[in-house]
C-alpha cells in the first residue's frame, strides 16, 4: 500500500473512532439524568441499631432511614409487632436536599427498645408503602443475657396471647409467687382520683425477665405514669418480696365500670413451661355529680385554692396591657383542669388566654397548679378594678360545690402621652441689677438747643443679642446624622456579612458556653437532669461539629467523631453519657441522684470536649 494510502487508511480509523467518542458521550449525556432522577425518586428504607448484644437490663436506639426523591407519597413506617422488645419511646427528625434541581428528603424514625427475654431475638421488618408499593427493611438479629436485676419493668409488653406451651396457674396468698390488684376507692364521684395498685408478691426469686401486662382501663382517664415501689411484707408467716405498680386513674363517666385482670407472664424455664399470672377484674360503681351545680362549674373534681397578680400597677394609657395570672392549686386531675372565664366587664378587653399544668404524684395524691394567663386592656382611664375571677368545682370528701374567687385588683390607668394636657409656660422674671442712669451728654458751646433729648442706642435694660445659627451645634448636627447614619447602615452591613460568613465558627467558639448555660439553667430551674444533659451534650456535638446531631444513633455519633479525632477515651463517655440519659428519661424510674450524677459527668466531659476540639 502507498505512503498516500496508508495516511488515508488512518485518517478514516480517526474519524470513526472520534464519531464513536462523540456518540458514547452523548449517550452519557443523555442518561445520566435520567439515571439520576431515577435513584433520586426511588424510595430507600433501611433499619441500623447502634448495637447488637446487650442484657435484659440495657436497652438498644433503632433507626429506620426513610429517603425519597419529589413525586413519591410515602406513609409512616408500619411498626411490626415486638414480641421480644418494649417499646420505651421514639422520636423523629427529617431533612431535605436540592442536588442538580432534584428535590429528596430524608425521614430518621428513632425507636428505644428493651429486650424481655434473652437468647437471640430478632427485630422484625419495617414496612412502608410509597404509592401502593410496599418496601420492607431486612430484620436484624440481637443477642441478649442475663442482666443484673431481675425487677419489673415498665412500660408494658405488647399484648401475648398464651400458646400452647404456656399455662395458666391459680395463685394466690401461700404461693410461692402471686400476684393482686386493688383500687383505693370502689365508689368514686366521677372524676375523682382512684389509685390502682397491681402488686407482684415473691416468695422464691424469679428466674428470667416477667412480662406485664396491665388492662386498658376503659372508662378512665390514665394519665400513663406508672409509679413502682418495692418492699417487704409477710403474710401467713411467708416473707414475701413485693413489687407495686400504681396508676392514677379519674372515671370519666358513671354507672358500673370494670377493670379488666392485668397479666404477668414469667417465663418457661428448663424444667416447666411459661406460666400466666392473671389478677381478679375490678368492679367500680362510679356515683354521678350532684344537680344544681354552679352556673359556672365546668367539671373541675377536687380540692383547689385560687390566687392572682398582675405584672404591673399601672399603665401609661389605654393602650398599654396588664397581664394576669390567675393560679389554681390543689389536689385532682390537674391536667384537664378548664380555664376559668374572665367576668364580663366594660373597663377591660380581654386577649390570649393561655394555661399551663404542672402536676406531680406524691403521698398517694395527685397535686399541682394551673396557671391562666388573660391579657387585659383596658378602655378607661383612672382607677380601673380588674373584676374577681370565680372558679367552682365540686370537692367529693364533702360531697359538695364550692366556688373561689380571687380578689379584686385596682389598676392606674394614666393618659396617653397626646392626651395629656399642655401646661402654659409662665415666665419667671429674673432680678436685674438697678440700672445706673448715665448722664447726659453737655452741648457743644454755641451748639443750638432744638428741644430734643439725644436718642439712646440700648434699652433700658440689658439685653443679649443671639449667636449666628452656623454657630449653633443644632446646626452641625443636623449636617452630620446623614453621614452618622450612613456609616453606622455600613457597619452594621459590614457586620452581617462577617456572621454570615463566619456562622459556623461563631457557633463553635460559643458551644461550651451556650451548653454550660442550659446546664446552669436546669439546675436553677430544678428540670429534669437526664434531659437536660442529653439536651446540653447534643446541642454542644451539634454547634462544634456543625451537623445534626440529634438524628444520629450512638454508633453513627461515635464514628463522626473519631473522624474530627476525638480520643477513643472520650468517645466512650460521650457513648455513656447519651445511655445513661435515654435511660434516665424513657426508664420507669426516675433517680434524682443518678440524674445529678449524669449532669455533673456530662460537664466535666465538656470541658474535656472542648480541650480537644481546640487542639
Amino acid at each position: 500500500m502507498t505512503h498516500a494510502g496508508r495516511a488515508a487508511l488512518r485518517t478514516t480509523r480517526r474519524g470513526i473512532t472520534t464519531i464513536w467518542l462523540v456518540l458514547l458521550a452523548l449517550g452519557l449525556l443523555a442518561s445520566a439524568p435520567a439515571v439520576s432522577a431515577q435513584q433520586a425518586s426511588a424510595p430507600l428504607i433501611r433499619a441500623e441499631v447502634n448495637r447488637t448484644s446487650l442484657t435484659t437490663d440495657d436497652f438498644l436506639t433503632l433507626s429506620v432511614t426513610v429517603r425519597s426523591g419529589s413525586g413519591g407519597t410515602i406513609s409512616q413506617p408500619i411498626v411490626p409487632v415486638l414480641d421480644d422488645f418494649r417499646l420505651l419511646g421514639s422520636s423523629i427528625t427529617s431533612s431535605t436536599s436540592i442536588i442538580n434541581g432534584i428535590v429528596s428528603s430524608e425521614v430518621i424514625y428513632l425507636y428505644q427498645l428493651q429486650p424481655t427475654r434473652t437468647g437471640t431475638l430478632e427485630i422484625p421488618a419495617f414496612t412502608i408503602d410509597v404509592n401502593g408499593q410496599t418496601h420492607s427493611t431486612d430484620p436484624i438479629q440481637i443477642q441478649v443475657t442475663q442482666g443484673a436485676t431481675g425487677a419489673l419493668q415498665l412500660p408494658a409488653a405488647p399484648t401475648v396471647t398464651p400458646a400452647p406451651d404456656v399455662q395458666t396457674a391459680a395463685q394466690g396468698p401461700g404461693d410461692p409467687i402471686f400476684v393482686e390488684a386493688v383500687v383505693d376507692n370502689d365508689t368514686p364521684y366521677v372524676g375523682q382520683q382512684v389509685l390502682y395498685n397491681f402488686r407482684l408478691y415473691q416468695a422464691v426469686m424469679l428466674t428470667g425477665q416477667p412480662s406485664y401486662q396491665s388492662p386498658d382501663f376503659t372508662g378512665f382517664w390514665n394519665n400513663q405514669q406508672s409509679m413502682q415501689a418495692e418492699y417487704a411484707e409477710t403474710i401467713n408467716g411467708q416473707r414475701y418480696r413485693v413489687i407495686e405498680l400504681t396508676n392514677i386513674l379519674f372515671p370519666t363517666t358513671s354507672g358500673t365500670l370494670t377493670i379488666d385482670p392485668a397479666r404477668l407472664t414469667l417465663p418457661a424455664t428448663f424444667t416447666r413451661p411459661a406460666i400466666v399470672l392473671e389478677t381478679e377484674p375490678i368492679t367500680l360503681n362510679v356515683r354521678p355529680l350532684p344537680p344544681n351545680a354552679p352556673p359556672d362549674f365546668e367539671g373541675a373534681v377536687g380540692q383547689y385554692t385560687i390566687s392572682v397578680r398582675t405584672n404591673t400597677s399601672t399603665v401609661d394609657s389605654r393602650n398599654d396591657s396588664v397581664i394576669l395570672q390567675v393560679t389554681i392549686s390543689g389536689a385532682g386531675n390537674i391536667d384537664l383542669l378548664p380555664n376559668p372565664a374572665f367576668p364580663d366587664t366594660p373597663d377591660w378587653r380581654v386577649y390570649d388566654t393561655t394555661g399551663e399544668s404542672k402536676a406531680q404524684f406524691a403521698n398517694g395524691v395527685y397535686r399541682g397548679s394551673r396557671t391562666i394567663e388573660y391579657v387585659l386592656v383596658p378602655t378607661r382611664e383612672g382607677q380601673v378594678t380588674v373584676p374577681p375571677v370565680r372558679f367552682s368545682y365540686f370537692d367529693p370528701n364533702a360531697e359538695e360545690y364550692r366556688t373561689i374567687e380571687t380578689n379584686p385588683i385596682e389598676i392606674l390607668v394614666a393618659p396617653g402621652a397626646a392626651q395629656a394636657p399642655v401646661a402654659a409656660a409662665t415666665p419667671i422674671p429674673s432680678p436685674t441689677p438697678e440700672a445706673t442712669p448715665e448722664p447726659e451728654p453737655a452741648l457743644a458751646a454755641g451748639a443750638e438747643t432744638t428741644g430734643l433729648r439725644p436718642l439712646k442706642l440700648a434699652g433700658d435694660g440689658p439685653q443679649t443679642i443671639g449667636a449666628a445659627l452656623v454657630g449653633q451645634p443644632a446646626f452641625w448636627a443636623l449636617w452630620a446624622a446623614p453621614v452618622v447614619a450612613f456609616l453606622g447602615n455600613l457597619l452594621i452591613r459590614r457586620r452581617e456579612r462577617y456572621l454570615l460568613a463566619n456562622e459556623a465558627s461563631l457557633r463553635s467558639r460559643r458551644a461550651l458556653g451556650k451548653a454550660r448555660k442550659m446546664l446552669a439553667q436546669a439546675r436553677r430551674r430544678h428540670d429534669d437532669s437526664h434531659d437536660a444533659a442529653a439536651r446540653a451534650l447534643t446541642a454542644y456535638l451539634s454547634d462544634k461539629t456543625g451537623q445534626p446531631v440529634g438524628g444520629m444513633t450512638r454508633a453513627m455519633l461515635c464514628r463522626m467523631l473519631a473522624a474530627q479525632g476525638i480520643s477513643p477515651d472520650l468517645i466512650e463517655r460521650v457513648e455513656w453519657c447519651m445511655a445513661a440519659s435515654e435511660a434516665g428519661r424513657f426508664g420507669p424510674v426516675r433517680d434524682a441522684s443518678a440524674g445529678r450524677s449524669v449532669l455533673n459527668e456530662t460537664e466535666r466531659l465538656l470541658k474535656q470536649l472542648e480541650q480537644e476540639f481546640n487542639t
